[in-house]
């Protein structure tokens, strides 16, 4: 971790340099085309590419990313489909497509991901609202849901457009009635 933040994690000593990954395109598709043919997998806060290179830019002069570590940057969550949270989805479904000017006020560090926490007042069923920055090898996104050691950081103006994530269902995938 560089000067200035100190913790308690065990983020391993890495180049500066961090493999960078193209995240799916959103898909969103208007309510009277979804059909039984695609799944919703979670609505989130998306960056806007200038965004999300200004906050990995800002990330990587605060702490550095292992080599090994996969970049993602991608979306603050509001709602996953596995969360029942009836409020969040309301908000979601009257304000789909809408930008937001967001802020980034803190970094978290653990030993399977890097997030930087969220400053908004767009409702998210995560006690920490907040966007993945890296995942070590082997990690997943959710894991940064785990993170516990938080440092205030100067802020970070993002901005965002709320949407949802879409996926169409494969049809090998059995139908449960």
């Amino acid at each position: 971790m560089k000067e200035g933040l100190e913790s308690t994690s065990r983020l391993p000593e890495a180049e500066e340099a961090a493999q960078s990954v193209e995240m799916p395109p959103v898909e969103t598709l208007p309510s009277n085309e979804v059909s039984t043919e695609t799944k919703y997998i979670y609505s989130g806060l998306f960056l806007d590419e200038e965004s999300r290179d200004r906050l990995i830019s800002s990330v990587r002069q605060l702490v550095e990313i292992p080599d090994s570590w996969t970049i993602i940057a991608h979306h603050m969550t509001t709602h996953h489909f596995t969360q029942d949270a009836q409020d969040v989805g309301q908000f979601n479904k009257s304000h789909l497509g809408e930008q937001f000017d967001i802020v980034a006020t803190s970094l978290g560090i653990s030993d399977k991901a890097i997030a930087v926490g969220i400053e908004t007042e767009v409702p998210s069923t995560k006690d920490q609202k907040h966007v993945t920055i890296a995942i070590a090898e082997g990690a997943r996104p959710v894991d940064s849901d785990d993170i516990k050691n938080w440092h205030s950081i100067q802020a970070i103006p993002l901005r965002t457009t709320l949407d949802e994530y879409i996926v169409p269902i494969d049809p090998s995938e059995e139908k449960v009635t």
